[in-house]
């Protein structure tokens, strides 16, 4: 495989900007469909609102938005492995129940038989690990953006650092705390998940795929049917992830 690529900077808001003296391009390349849209869009609609306004020199501007740039980096990077365990999870699935419904013969009596997938459970339990990460990386990045100390860099400390400051607020602080408090509940449901495959070693709660007499019966957790609650987990984080930047909004 080969490559030609000519190197060039480009600040949000301003376009291109001349290339430092003496900088060496690095370039990293994704393998073909590992890139996901809405997470590179979410990334850059947070570097976008971090352009500091008033730098008129394109070397601070680059150097002004380092710091932003490598937590956005980290934080997208979390994303992305949180996307990959649904979506393995969610294709585990599919084959496991495919397999069992048309490759199965139910015992006959009153016996239910459960079959244990360890990979299905590991993929779903990497997902329920990697959301609460990526979501307190998120809250590093809007620590730079806010301009908050790092001691408020996980999700729960920086909401309880906003409920603490921001309550009657108009601003940016005002607004990302109405943000957050919508999201609240869930989070902290994925995070109590995540302490105990943390400290207990797995959540207790992922009930196996099982057969009861001609009834197929999806694994669940947390109440719901496991498929079900990993899509819907990532599609509220996806909602989460990108209403936070217009908090910063001018």
């Amino acid at each position: 495989m080969g490559a030609d690529i000519e190197a060039e900077l480009v600040a949000p808001g301003i376009g291109r900007v001349p290339w430092p003296k003496d900088w060496k391009p690095f370039v990293s390349l994704n393998q073909p469909g590992q890139v996901d849209e809405d997470i590179e869009n979410i990334a850059m609609s947070l570097i976008r609102v971090g352009a500091p306004r008033g730098v008129d020199d394109p070397h601070e501007l680059v150097d002004a938005l380092r710091p932003l740039a490598t937590r956005v980096r980290s934080f997208s990077e979390g994303v992305y492995a949180a996307r990959y365990h649904e979506l393995q999870f969610l294709f585990r699935l599919r084959k496991v129940v495919a397999r069992q419904t048309f490759a199965f013969t139910p015992p006959q009596g009153n016996v239910v038989v459960r079959i244990n997938d360890r990979p299905l459970s590991a993929e779903l339990e990497a997902f329920l690990i990697r959301v609460p990460s990526a979501l307190d990386a998120l809250a590093k990045v809007l620590c730079i953006l806010g301009r908050w100390s790092e001691s408020h860099g996980s999700f729960g400390a920086l909401l309880k650092h906003l409920r603490n400051t921001a309550a009657e607020r108009e601003g940016a602080e005002g607004r990302l705390l109405s943000i957050l408090r919508q999201h609240e509940d869930w989070v902290a449901e994925v995070r109590e998940l995540r302490h105990a495959i943390a400290h207990e070693g797995t959540s207790g709660q992922f009930v196996p795929v099982s057969h009861e007499g001609l009834l197929l019966h999806d694994a669940k957790v947390a109440g719901y049917r496991a498929g079900e609650f990993v899509v819907r987990t990532w599609k509220q984080m996806k909602a989460l992830m990108g209403e936070v930047p217009a908090a910063f909004q001018p």
